[in-house]
Formats: structure tokens, C-alpha cells, sequence
């Protein structure tokens, strides 16, 4: 009797190795697509609080330098706020934020919001004076949906600082 070549694969082994392959490669898809989903979630983190930090610091620093002394013509519509900021030497800067076209506009440069299916402003924009005239209110409230973290901008400052 003649002996077969049993050195290659036979059809069913080949079809047992192509199920096993394929169900490890769609179990490391699930792990790709969650790292990737992970990693384009911290870049937005990242970005929204470069973001607020670089933004908080140009406003505040004007406001410092310039000796912040008036709040004038606070405009709230459903889609825009702005108001006019007055200093010690009498000019004005305009701050402006259109929340349906995310951007903020001060100084007249415009400091687009970072957008994100995972962010929406939420909540009550406000630039106001406290009660007592002492200090500018600035709260512009930008959450992450479905939790409380905050990346929104809040300055506080004096008026009439020197």
C-alpha cells in the first residue's frame, strides 16, 4: 500500500485555524477601537484645557494691565452674549460669545471653542459685576455630557485693581 503526504492542511483544519484567526483579530478590534475612542477622548481634554487656560490668561492679563474699571452694555440674546469692558485709560474691548457657532471673541480675536460631540455649554453664560460693584463674574459653563467635569472658563476679578 502506498503510503499519503500527510505534510499539508486539511480542509477542515484550515477552516478551524481561519475561525480561531478571526476571532482573535475581532477581539483586538474591540480593544483597538476602545483605545482609539480613549485617546481622541484625553487630546480633547487636553485641548479644551489649553484652551481655557491660555483664554482665561489673556483676559485676566488685559484686565490687570489695563486696570479693568467698567462693565458696559451686557447683551444676553438666545444665541449670543457680549459686553464692553472699560479701563482706567477710558479704551474698551468687546467679549463676545456666539454659543451656536462656538467662539469667543474678545479684543476683536476670535478664540474658537473647541467642539466635541461629548462637550455642550450648559448652563447660564454670565458676565456681571457682583453685588457689591467689587468684582467682574465671568462664567462661561462648558461640560463634558453625562458628567460634572467643568472645562468652562470662570475669571473673578477685582475692579479697580492697581
Amino acid at each position: 500500500m502506498k503510503k499519503l503526504n500527510n505534510k499539508g492542511l486539511s480542509v477542515v483544519e484550515f477552516i478551524v485555524v481561519f475561525v480561531m484567526l478571526m476571532i482573535l483579530v475581532f477581539g483586538m478590534m474591540d480593544v483597538i477601537i476602545s483605545l482609539k475612542n480613549s485617546n481622541s477622548t484625553t487630546t480633547m481634554k487636553k485641548e479644551l484645557l489649553e484652551y481655557k487656560t491660555t483664554l482665561t490668561k489673556v483676559i485676566s492679563d488685559d484686565l490687570i494691565k489695563r486696570e479693568f474699571k467698567e462693565l458696559k452694555n451686557v447683551d444676553t440674546s438666545n444665541t449670543t452674549v457680549s459686553a464692553v469692558f472699560k479701563f482706567a485709560d477710558d479704551s474698551e474691548s468687546t467679549f463676545s460669545i456666539d454659543y451656536n457657532n462656538f467662539i469667543i471673541t474678545y479684543n476683536n480675536k476670535t478664540y474658537p471653542i473647541p467642539k466635541s460631540e461629548y462637550l455642550e455649554i450648559d448652563g447660564v453664560i454670565t458676565i456681571k459685576t457682583s453685588a457689591d460693584g467689587k468684582f467682574l463674574l465671568i462664567n462661561i459653563p462648558y461640560f463634558e455630557i453625562d458628567k460634572d467635569v467643568n472645562y468652562g472658563i470662570n475669571i473673578v476679578h477685582p475692579i479697580g485693581l492697581k
